[in-house]
């Protein structure tokens, strides 16, 4: 009878070892296609920057023309001044420092572009949000120009820093203000303002707003409107929104939209504060 017990002990000891083995080996495997879906994932964010970049490619080479057709007046008029002796030493300087902000203004655009468009993994750090809004707002209003939006932008000064990534925060509030844009082609009325406010909810105290008087959308269409691939645009590739609220939730935070057709709609995401996002998520 011991012996029995015995050989049967051993046969479970060495079951609880293959049980223990194949579960390190799952747990391996599962490791390993998490990191495979993350990879996937960033690569996605990625290749969507890059195709909502490119569709700002033309307003942005406008945007770049000018500074660059400053510099050539600015450098030609000095010279004609210095060769024809048709200025003072002060107004020839006065035109070289037109040429050297003109210089500062296109570095802005193109490190604006660079920063979009690198491929980096996900760092999170305390931010100032009006700052992300006031840059994502600086790259876009050349072409808020060309398509003669108006814009208006109220932010409230004493928000909350929040603990979050600048670019992907950045890429959210691209995507929501060029489909704002484009929502507003052929309309009458093309308004667009951006809010940001300090909310009552302890949770999620940080507050932006996009608001555009275009279109609008059904009940229908806002049910459907954050799935993958689903757009109300021809052309579109339907990918901006839901990556947009892929990335609110990897920050805490929520995102939601509201319209109607013909009234407009509004965008609203809510974000935690540093603090508390700082200690129960994030990367």
């Amino acid at each position: 009878m011991i012996i029995v017990l015995s050989v049967r002990a051993a046969s479970l000891s060495r079951s609880l070892a293959r049980a223990r083995r194949d579960c390190h080996e799952s747990e391996e495997k599962l490791g390993e296609l998490s990191e495979l879906g993350r990879k996937q994932e960033e690569q996605l964010e990625h290749s969507t920057r890059l195709a909502e970049l490119g569709e700002m490619a033309a307003s942005i080479s406008h945007e770049l023309n000018q500074p660059l057709t400053g510099i050539r007046n600015y450098a030609r008029n000095a010279f004609y001044m210095i060769e024809k002796k048709a200025g003072s030493e002060e107004e020839v300087k006065g035109n070289l420092r037109l040429i050297s902000e003109q210089v500062d203004r296109a570095a802005r655009i193109i490190n604006q572009m660079r920063e979009l468009t690198r491929r980096s993994d996900t760092t999170f750090s305390i931010l100032e949000i009006n700052g992300v809004l006031r840059e994502c707002m600086e790259f876009l209003v050349p072409q808020m120009k060309l398509s003669e939006v108006e814009l208006s932008l109220s932010l409230e000064p004493d928000l909350p820093p929040v603990w979050g990534d600048r670019i992907r925060l950045a890429q959210v509030f691209l995507n929501l203000l060029t489909n704002a844009r484009q929502a507003m082609d052929g309309a009458a009325d093309r308004r667009l303002s951006v809010t940001s406010r300090r909310d009552g909810t302890p949770e999620l105290p940080v507050v932006i707003e996009i608001r555009d008087t275009g279109k609008g959308f059904s009940e229908e269409q806002a049910r459907k409107l954050f799935q993958p691939f689903y757009t109300t645009r021809k052309g579109g590739h339907g990918l901006g929104l839901s990556i947009s609220r892929a990335i609110i939730k990897d920050h805490k935070g929520e995102i939601e939209a509201a319209g109607a057709p013909g009234t407009g709609a509004t965008f609203r995401i809510r974000l935690p504060g540093a603090r508390r996002n700082a200690m129960g998520g994030g990367n």
